[in-house]
């Protein structure tokens, strides 16, 4: 979640609390983890930093999904929403700001800060053939995920509170299930075991 007094259109009454931060957050890991995407960490240190009089960095929280190998980055209809589910989170714990209708979005989205949710969102519809729908479509996606996983997003989210800063087998072990990074190592494991065992086929040989 990018800092709202960054965003360049102009300076807002007050920050959002540190619970609407780790929210907003935990809903961006969850989605991406139910997309099978890896978050490589989630954090809130730029709000719990703005709180102290410190500097956030332009940031009040951030969640990293992992893009790296064959994992491009989300487009289309899941990109969009990846980005909208954050603020579709932070609405429903109070932020006072919903997802707005695509015209109204369009007018805000141009003034953000490139780096923020609405900014990533809008240049992502600047290369669609029908922005109107694709927006659209995205913000269903997004609210309805929201609805869907509330428990599973709460619950990351206090983890935050707590924690600050997840990393990605954290993250895996607050969602109750393990993820991509979580398999990966188990695989990883796994070949190491066979490479081991006494009955692993060899050249001309057989296994049993």
């Amino acid at each position: 979640m990018s800092n709202p007094n960054d965003d360049g259109g102009g300076l807002r009454p007050a920050l959002p609390s540190r619970w609407q931060v780790a929210v907003h957050e935990a809903a961006h890991a969850v989605y991406a983890h139910r997309q099978g995407v890896t978050v490589v960490f989630v954090t809130v240190e730029g709000i719990v930093a703005a709180e102290n009089g410190g500097i956030s960095g332009g940031y009040l929280g951030r969640c990293r999904p992992d893009w790296d190998g064959e994992n491009g980055p989300l487009t289309g209809v899941l990109g969009c929403a990846l980005s909208l589910v954050g603020l579709a989170a932070a609405f429903r714990a109070g932020w006072p700001e919903p997802l707005l209708p695509y015209p109204e979005f369009v007018l805000e989205a141009q003034a953000k800060n490139p780096r923020s949710d609405a900014g990533q969102v809008f240049a992502l519809l600047r290369s669609a053939d029908d922005p109107e729908g694709l927006y659209e479509a995205a913000r269903a996606e997004a609210e309805a995920s929201v609805d869907e996983h509330w428990s599973e997003i709460v619950a990351l989210a206090e983890r935050l509170m707590e924690a600050e800063t997840l990393t990605e087998r954290e993250v895996d072990a607050a969602l109750g299930r393990p993820g991509w990074g979580a398999f990966r190592e188990m695989l990883d494991e796994m070949r190491l075991a066979e490479d081991a065992a006494p009955w692993t086929k060899g050249e001309g040989e057989e296994t049993f």
